[in-house]
């Protein structure tokens, strides 16, 4: 085991978690009315100042058969309550929950979704949205310390906890699920609930057949402690078993190997299992994600990027902390040459003063990537460096949808030097940053080609997509794009008499929360029509409110053009302007005086980005895997060993 030694500089931020810009968002489409998966794991700390252990114990939740209901007033949900032995309590929601907040900041991290502590969660839930708000992953600073006395683990004392939820739309595992073509890769975290120590299993699962015995087949390594176990690097045989619905899965087998899965559910579109064993399995309790033919990284999915990283873990403590769990939310963005800007907020181990929080500038640091079988399995390994630009801050090792979409693995730290070391593992997801958005209103008159007309009508609309749903509903969709916002469409009407075909009209929606560089993001125009036209609007060297299918980022209504080289800033309003032509080819209504016009924002990979600044259809390339960012987690501990390193 290699151990390298690196000092860093934290620099604490005191800012309280509140909205970080003036924009009013739109309510998404996503969580409006709809019945969603929730479901999670709490890592429970010690509050006895235990020196040495990383982990006392591990609870799951997940929402009963009647699932978690999304809407504009309140979440309202029953979940079940596991805490590694057995199911410890059903907990209902107050049904005067605040609704959901978007636009919030958690410290100096920006773009977040909260939603308000309740009887169920006991703390506040701060969730990164991926594209569409279809998927959402959360940290809270919590136990749940509503489970029964005699079987809750935190009842002892444990006070300090850190929780990752998932929010997802309800999929079935009934149908295309089981198909030989597909390989899911798997990452579980953990704990041995008779040593209270971390495990941990990296997997890669094939679902054949949707019934009969050895129906899967199942590669896996293992790590119990600090022992790690070669596992299987051949496949062997596994039983998948859903239910009548295929709203449950289990994952288990007869062999010498552990349990995959107790219960697990799928979202909507079928490309990523989430679920938990709860203690079964010789002990160990863990929660684990699953993913659809994973993919390793390439550096032009990170670079002219920017992501958000939610973690939960649990690490070594030494005798001044009051617990050893652990999670954060990263933001940051990755220039050309790998180098990181951005901001983290971490879970205060110490709890020795009020702010449940501690920030830290990610500033200076960089990233380098390389594929590596240390797992056992073909794994993306990204390693950051410290400010100096040579010492390992941390590694993480993981990989991302085929969607491209998301990116989950395994976060493990480096040593550093100030005199004590802390020893970890967390579970991880990454995600570009989603945008928060307002309505869309017409740009200001300077915007304007013909600047006295008065519009009449802007009836608004917005309908949710993941990226896999944008696929599949508009074939010119690449592979590569992942959207940013949801669709946002709108009707707009204006007074008869001027001649059909001379009215050009720009529109815009106010956004934050987005930290790419300009050259890398892409407007669409996707048509509602059966034909499914999907249309690339042009970014302009200029404002250009007099050419059809042009579009620009700005700072102000009417004013504050950016090339598109710029870089914009996560905590900064921008507005997104567009430019369409009545009756023109990007109006899917062939009504004079009237406009309709659906539209969606997103981000390409730097080679496809680059290589196409126009366009209407674009290609395939690569993805985003700055899950490795995980690796951050290591400047919040100050000091940091790692763990099995060869």
């Amino acid at each position: 085991m290699k151990k390298i030694t690196v000092l860093f500089t934290v620099l604490m931020m005191l800012a309280a978690s509140s909205a970080f810009a003036a924009i009013t968002a739109q309510y998404p489409a996503a969580l409006n009315a709809t019945w969603k998966t929730y479901t999670g794991f709490t890592v429970n700390g010690t509050a006895n100042n235990l020196k040495g252990l990383r982990n006392a114990s591990e609870q799951f939740f997940n929402s009963t058969s009647g699932g978690f209901f999304a809407n504009k007033t309140y979440p309202n949900a029953t979940i079940s309550v596991y805490n590694g032995t057995g199911e410890a309590k059903i907990v209902v929601f107050d049904k005067g929950v605040t609704p959901f907040l978007f636009a919030q900041s958690l410290k100096n991290v920006n773009g977040l979704v909260t939603m308000a502590s309740n009887n169920a969660t006991n703390a506040t839930t701060y969730f990164v949205p991926a594209s569409g708000y279809t998927f959402m992953i959360g940290l809270s600073n919590m136990t749940i310390t509503n489970a029964t006395a005699d079987k809750n683990p935190s009842a002892a004392g444990a006070l300090n906890g850190s929780a990752m939820s998932f929010l997802y739309d309800n999929g079935t595992t009934l149908g295309s699920t089981f198909s030989t073509s597909d390989t899911w890769d798997y990452y579980a975290f953990g704990s041995d609930n008779s040593t209270k120590d971390v495990f941990a299993i990296c997997a890669q699962v094939k679902l054949n057949t949707q019934t009969g015995n050895d129906n899967a087949q199942v590669k896996f390594w293992e790590l119990d402690g600090d022992t790690k176990t070669s596992g299987y690097t051949s496949w062997i045989d596994y039983n998948a078993t859903t239910n009548a619905a295929g709203t449950k899965l289990t994952l288990d087998t007869n062999k010498a190997a552990p349990t995959l899965f107790d219960a697990a559910t799928i979202n909507a579109d079928r490309t990523i299992i989430t679920g938990f064993v709860n203690g079964s399995d010789d002990g160990e309790a863990y929660y684990a994600i699953m993913i659809r033919n994973g993919q390793t990284l390439s550096t032009n999915d990170l670079t002219n990027r920017a992501f958000k990283l939610v973690y939960a873990g649990t690490m070594d403590t030494d005798a001044k902390d009051q617990g050893n769990a652990t999670g954060g939310v990263l933001e940051f963005s990755v220039d050309s040459n790998l180098g990181i800007d951005g901001d983290a907020a971490f879970i205060n181990g110490t709890q020795k003063g009020s702010q449940d929080y501690i920030s830290a500038s990610l500033s200076g640091f960089s990233v380098a990537l390389a594929d590596t079988s240390f797992y056992g399995l073909t794994q993306s390994n990204m390693t950051i460096y410290g400010t100096d630009g040579s010492t390992p801050v941390g590694y993480f090792y993981g990989k991302q949808t085929a969607q491209k979409d998301m990116v989950v693995g395994f976060y493990e730290p480096a040593q550093a030097s100030d005199g004590t070391t802390v020893d970890g593992l967390a579970l991880a997801v990454l995600v570009p940053n989603a945008a928060a958005t307002g309505v869309i209103a017409p740009a200001g008159a300077a915007y304007q080609n013909n600047g006295t007309l008065t519009l009449l009508t802007c009836v608004q609309n917005a309908t949710s997509y993941s990226a896999k749903q944008m696929r599949d509903n508009w074939s010119g969709i690449s592979s590569d794009f992942t959207p940013l916002t949801e669709v946002k469409g709108f009707n707009a009407t204006w007074a008869t008499g001027i001649t059909k075909g001379d009215v050009y009209v720009t529109f815009q929606f106010p956004m934050n929360g987005v930290g790419d560089k300009v050259e890398n993001l892409r407007l669409y125009k996707v048509f509602p029509t059966s034909a499914k036209t999907v249309r690339t609007f042009n970014y302009a060297g200029s404002a250009t409110p007099s050419v059809e299918g042009s579009w620009w980022i700005s700072t102000a209504t009417a004013d504050g053009y950016l090339n598109k080289n710029s870089v914009l800033a996560p905590s900064v309003d921008y507005y997104v302007n567009w430019v369409v032509k009545d009756n023109g080819n990007y109006d899917s209504n062939s009504t004079a005086s009237s406009i309709v016009d659906p539209v969606v924002l997103g981000s390409m990979p730097t080679s496809s980005s680059s290589s196409s600044s126009s366009g209407c259809v674009f290609n395939p390339a690569a993805g985003f895997g700055l899950e490795w960012l995980l690796l951050m987690l290591a400047p919040m501990v100050a000091i940091v060993r790692s763990r099995f390193k060869k």
